[in-house]
């Protein structure tokens, strides 16, 4: 068995350290030290758009299998220009992406 199972649940967009936090889990899932089970990303009111930025950002890195869901809307916020400047960003506007509660829920039925 792997290290860990890890369920994230993150904003990740406008400051770095969310982002920091899903390639250290990435790398470490990569390693097998970690399993990480999904991403959830919310707030902002553009959660669409920060899980778009996490599979982006897994697919990059080679962690394509790792689920990522959209989560709750949050406060609306502005969104930076450069907050979702990232290869595949646009590529990854096409892949389906579940809600939130439901990457919870089978995260939670699947751990022993």
């Amino acid at each position: 068995m792997r290290g860990p199972r890890v369920l994230i649940v993150t904003d990740l967009g406008p400051d770095p350290d969310d982002t920091k936090c899903l390639l250290v889990l990435a790398m470490l899932h990569k390693q097998r030290r970690v399993h990480l089970a999904g991403v959830v990303a919310n707030g902002g009111g553009q959660p669409r758009a920060r899980a778009q930025l996490g599979r982006a950002i897994l697919d990059a890195v080679g962690a394509r299998h790792v689920p990522v869901a959209v989560g709750s809307e949050g406060v609306e916020r502005a969104a930076e220009p450069f907050e979702y400047d990232i290869d595949g960003y646009a590529a990854a506007a096409d892949v389906p992406l579940q809600s939130g509660s439901e990457l919870i829920d089978s995260v939670l039925r699947a751990s022993p």
